[in-house]
């Protein structure tokens, strides 16, 4: 009998609870569309402009070696050196970045750091590799991802960069919505309220048909439907050429403002490094693989290249015959290539001291 009337007050007073819990929401929560708020302006908002959402949750999504891990560590340059990221303002204020790796080690991250960014140094940029040390660290985990806030901004931290996402948590849960919004919910209360911007990396699922190679979408993010949902920024990246650091970038989501509607190329150039196209964009991507393997192909060969040549460069970027004519057409028109006629085979060339790379849209 007692133990049924223990279970009877469990009940009625766990019951009593619920509907205090209930109330609070109307005492506590509720609010008028006529009271006011503050509206914050681009340099409140953004940590770089339309770029970093500051004190909020950005992932940046993509294919394996699509150009993720190299967009943070230009970002990371911006933040650490610069007044801008490329053409979009910096609105850093100081304070420590704490680089979360769970793939590469210090020694690889540091390597990549030194060939891209050409010897910019990051005093204030700190990288903590999981496999330099045993500890596994869980951000499901409130306690841990508690702890974890309050020693970051100890440490003067604004923010923080978890690479990959899913190496920083206890099991691979990322398909079960309830185990992604933990983790975000974690992120949000234990961080980002404490004045930390966190941009985290992920991965895309593997196409399903060839088509989807060029996409960039909600739908190939991996796992649950609520990493698309949770966090506040995310931008997506493909590369056209795997042999090339060069990546297209586009924006998915932003909360707060409407998203950049054009993706952006950005190129690699050995002696210049990292610099923003704007002219192509991931529509092009074929054309854009096209081009630039015809550029290679035709700047290595003195004596130009034929018709089966150029086919096979069609082909390996997967273009219609119509579209490679329309291409090549569209080229000679700009004065970038010539084609000339040697013993009954057409034969296609550079025209001499042409700037390549400008003349192509």
């Amino acid at each position: 009998m007692n133990g049924y009337k223990n279970f009877k007050n469990n009940i009625k007073y766990g019951f009593l609870e619920v509907i205090d819990n209930v109330k609070d929401i109307f005492t506590k929560g509720k609010k008028s569309l006529t009271d006011p708020v503050e509206i914050l302006d681009d340099n409140q908002k953004y940590l770089i402009d339309k770029i970093i959402l500051k004190n909020k949750l950005n992932i940046i999504v993509g294919d394996m070696f699509s150009g993720k891990t190299n967009f943070v560590l230009l970002l990371l340059n911006a933040l650490a050196n610069g007044e801008t990221f490329f053409n979009f303002k910096v609105n850093f204020e100081g304070g420590n970045i704490f680089y979360f790796d769970g793939e590469n080690g210090f020694a690889t991250i540091k390597e990549r750091w030194l060939k891209i960014i050409k010897g910019e140094t990051a005093s204030n940029v700190y990288i903590i590799s999981q496999n330099d040390f045993n500890y596994h660290l869980d951000l499901s985990d409130d306690i841990q991802t508690n702890i974890l806030g309050e020693q970051l901004k100890s440490e003067n931290a604004k923010l923080v960069i978890f690479d990959p996402l899913i190496s920083f948590t206890y099991g691979s849960k990322e398909n079960e919505a309830g185990f992604i919004r933990k983790i975000t919910s974690n992120l949000r209360n234990y961080l980002c309220q404490k004045g930390i911007t966190v941009i985290a990396v992920h991965h895309f699922s593997k196409p399903q048909k060839e088509s989807e190679e060029e996409w960039l979408s909600f739908h190939r993010i991996r796992g649950s439907s609520d990493i698309a949902a949770s966090f506040d920024m995310i931008w997506g990246c493909i590369k056209p050429n795997i042999e090339k650091l060069d990546f297209f970038i586009q924006c998915l989501k932003n909360r707060l403002d409407v998203p950049l509607s054009k993706s952006m190329l950005i190129k690699y150039d050995e002696e210049i490094g990292f610099m923003l196209d704007t002219k192509h964009a991931i529509e092009d991507t074929k054309k854009f693989r096209f081009i630039d393997s015809l550029m290679s192909s035709l700047e290595d060969s003195e004596d130009g290249i034929d018709s089966t040549e150029i086919e096979r460069l069609a082909q390996e970027a997967k273009i219609s015959t119509n579209f490679k004519w329309k291409i090549l057409k569209e080229l000679r028109e700009k004065n970038v290539i010539y084609a000339t006629k040697i013993r009954n085979r057409t034969i296609y060339k550079l025209v001499p001291q042409v700037e390549i790379q400008s003349e192509i849209n």
